[in-house]
């Protein structure tokens, strides 16, 4: 039985990876560092992988819902970015937090160096540290494929939620 789990892992593993090279061929390394860089402060957490046409999110929370969660890596062919979802609470001396919105921010990773930035690694922390509660669960973190948008059945404008557009 311990087997067939870890064959599901794996295959879960290498769908997400399908998913980054096929938006983000380039930075491939680099989201796969920035994914070590919060499993290791975060290793109960699941990462919930959203797909959308262009570009992938990775969302790292406590449970399978993805709005729980703590951090999130966005990867397109425009290259990766790290948001601290609750960024705006966040001690940033240096200012290296980018954005404006309600609650979240984001850096901008250049490179795999820029997660071993002495402030980059207070701020994952910081932000680690003040969620450590909500993670923790016993068992180790997993990874959830959730359909995007445009993967879902398309229904016309006036056919009520819940229904598909009739074919014909």
């Amino acid at each position: 039985m311990g087997q067939l789990k870890q064959r599901s892992v794996s295959a879960t593993e290498a769908r997400l990876r399908s998913l980054v090279r096929k938006v983000a061929s380039e930075d491939a390394r680099l989201v796969a560092a920035a994914r070590r860089a919060v499993r290791e402060r975060l290793p109960t957490a699941c990462e919930i992988v959203y797909e959308y046409r262009n570009w992938v999110v990775i969302s790292f929370s406590p449970s399978e819902k993805g709005y729980e969660g703590i951090f999130a890596i966005r990867a397109d062919a425009r290259g990766v970015k790290l948001y601290f979802n609750q960024g705006k609470n966040l001690a940033d001396p240096e200012r290296v937090l980018e954005g404006s919105g309600r609650q979240a921010r984001f850096i901008v990773l250049e490179s795999v160096a820029t997660l071993a930035r002495p402030a980059i690694v207070r701020l994952l922390d910081q932000a680690s540290a003040s969620s450590a509660a909500l993670f923790r669960q016993r068992e180790k973190g997993r990874i959830v494929l959730r359909a995007s948008g445009a993967k879902r059945k398309a229904r016309s404008p006036s056919a009520p939620r819940g229904q598909a557009r009739q074919s014909g």
